[in-house]
């Protein structure tokens, strides 16, 4: 079987390039990081063939049907994408006994590989700089953290056989190298995540805290609580309906203390015109700032130990709070919105793909 799709490779090779580039978006759709990423797609000029949730490949025009067998995707893959966009964690070829050779074939075809990560596919303990997020997963996510063997395979796999790899968020601590330092890998849509039509009025202000999963700090902020006036409400694992509404009924977000950069639910809340509380590690920070998105960043930061200290500011200060709100929509709407990431995605293909003259 590899020889035969290395003969497909080479006689493909020889094909005269499209004007315009074919995308295969091989991500998983239930990953929440990527979720808004489809309406990004669809505002772009290139034809798009996507990843279904029941693992089926959503194809229109110009493609033709794609079959469901692994070898036979990925014959149809090599003959009608361009470029492919892919996670560590996904891939044509992962079921097979040639997982380890999809990216080869796929560049010997002169195809383009994207890699774009979501998260827990790219967070290795061991490489971790912060040693609380490392003791965070040890004690709360134990059988994940001895289990990135796998996840280390992948990574190391896909860093050295792509043509672009993105990166984000804390995950560069896993990453020994990127192509692109960027916004894209968290996304939502502004017209889905408004603000809520009216404001609480009366009452202490509520704090929401989401754990979904991965290590949050969540007894930092339970402590913090116990001295201020305001209140918490801890939810675990909301679906997309309810995290709105929870948000909509917050006064602040307070989204995780041990992980060092913010996710998906502050990228929500900002949207919805929510301050944000968050632990920003300063070398991320710095990293960002100097060379990619966050300059602008209105998250405020609170390691664990300035938990109590900055949510006391915050539950004080009503007019700042609407400040930082404000500020939030903006700073999404300039880097984390539908039209920030087709931006990108479209800056990122063109570059790939130099259309013949």
């Amino acid at each position: 079987m590899l020889a035969a799709l290395i003969v497909v490779a080479h006689v493909e090779r020889r094909r005269s390039p499209r004007d315009v580039p074919r995308v295969l978006w091989y991500v998983d759709p239930e990953a929440e990081a990527l979720r808004a990423h489809g309406g990004a797609l669809a505002t772009l000029d290139y034809p798009v063939a996507r990843l279904a949730s029941n693992g089926s490949i959503d194809a229109g025009d110009p493609f033709p049907q794609p079959p469901a067998r692994p070898y036979a995707r990925f014959l149809w893959a090599l003959r009608h994408c361009d470029i492919v966009v892919l996670s560590p964690d996904s891939s044509l070829l992962r079921e097979t006994p040639l997982a380890y050779h999809e990216l080869q074939l796929l560049r010997k075809a002169r195809r383009k590989v994207v890699v774009l990560p979501h998260g827990p596919e790219v967070r290795l303990p061991s490489r971790a700089r912060d040693l609380l997020f490392k003791h965070a997963l040890s004690v709360e996510q134990p059988a994940y953290a001895r289990a990135e063997g796998t996840r280390l395979r992948d990574l190391e796999y896909v860093l050295g056989n792509a043509d672009v790899v993105v990166a984000g968020a804390d995950w560069v601590d896993s990453m020994p190298w990127w192509d692109r330092l960027s916004a894209l890998p968290y996304a939502v849509d502004l017209d889905e995540w408004r603000p809520a039509a009216s404001e609480r009025l009366a009452g202490s202000p509520v704090v929401l805290h989401v754990r979904d999963g991965e290590p949050r700090g969540t007894d930092f902020l339970v402590r913090a609580c116990d001295g201020v006036p305001v209140e918490l409400r801890v939810v675990d694992a909301p679906n997309e309906d309810e995290r709105r509404r929870l948000i909509a009924e917050a006064d602040v977000v307070a989204e995780q203390f041990v992980s060092g950069w913010y996710g998906t639910l502050a990228v929500e809340a900002m949207s919805m015109q929510k301050p944000v509380l968050s632990y920003l590690r300063d070398d991320l920070r710095e990293l960002y700032v100097l060379f990619s998105f966050a300059e602008k960043c209105p998250v405020v930061s609170a390691a664990p130990e300035e938990v109590e200290e900055q949510l006391r500011a915050l539950a004080s200060d009503p007019a700042r709070r609407a400040e930082l709100g404000r500020r939030g929509r903006e700073y999404v709407r300039e880097h984390h919105s539908v039209e920030a990431a087709a931006a990108t995605l479209d800056d990122m293909f063109k570059t790939l793909w130099e259309a013949p003259a």
